[in-house]
């Protein structure tokens, strides 16, 4: 949900050129994914700091939290959702499957950071 929510923004800007402005030309300018750059680090970073979830756990009503149920640091943070991430990503997406296999239901970035996601918001 986060990545869809990330990339609706010059997906829409595409889509609003293309019908409402110069079709032929439609292009993203440097505003519209300085504003995307924006949106990723709130969403991926200073939420899940502040609040332990993004907008699409929101949604889900789960939470990331430390194995020992303690809230996630800023360290912890950029490690499972940027170094994680690409790590899973890089494995051409076995990082998430992971998830699947493991009876922690923990991916690859999970595994990394030392992290889990739960049901419901941890305080």
């Amino acid at each position: 949900m986060d990545y869809m929510l990330v990339l609706s923004v010059p997906v829409l800007w595409l889509l609003g050129s293309k019908f409402f402005g110069d079709g032929a030309n439609a292009s993203i300018s440097s505003t519209v994914w300085l504003f995307v750059v924006i949106m990723w680090l709130i969403d991926f970073l200073l939420l899940p700091l502040f609040r332990g979830q993004t907008f699409g756990k929101m949604i889900s009503g789960i939470s990331i939290v430390k194995t020992d149920g303690t809230p996630v640091r800023l360290g912890g943070i950029v490690v499972r959702n940027v170094l994680g991430y690409l790590l899973s990503v890089s494995t051409l997406g076995l990082g998430f499957l992971v998830a699947a296999v493991n009876t922690s239901g923990r991916g690859l970035h999970d595994l990394v950071a030392g992290t889990i996601v739960v049901q419901g918001r941890k305080r």
